[in-house]
């Protein structure tokens, strides 16, 4: 997790508006993503329109994209405009245990102006 929820996490004051997930772009892991947004009954953002999502959708996994989930809006990055991915943000995160348990590795990137 990146951007204003995992700088959350971390303990600033900041209300996020959206989750930011760096994910890693492996075949086996573009299934669990798409399993888990269609779990989460997502949708595709794609321009002004919402896309139901189903296992025959083919996101676009160059860059990033948008989707909304009855957890709310969550950018899903794959690669930043730096070249930056996944295994970068994971060295430099943080691991924060949740209530329930479950572990989420946060770095708080930041936007440049």
């Amino acid at each position: 997790m990146v951007g204003s929820a995992a700088r959350y996490l971390l303990g600033e004051d900041i209300v996020p508006s959206d989750s930011d997930l760096v994910i890693s772009d492996t075949p086996a892991n573009r299934v669990a993503v798409l399993d888990a947004l269609i779990e989460l009954g997502g949708y595709l953002v794609a321009g002004e329109r919402l896309r139901p999502l189903t296992k025959r959708t083919v996101l676009p996994w160059e860059w990033s994209f948008r989707t909304v989930t009855s957890c709310g809006p969550i950018d899903m990055i794959v690669r930043f405009i730096d070249g930056t991915g996944y295994q970068e943000h994971d060295q430099a995160a943080t691991s924060i245990r949740l209530n329930d348990g479950r572990v989420v590795r946060c770095h708080g990137t930041r936007h440049l102006a």
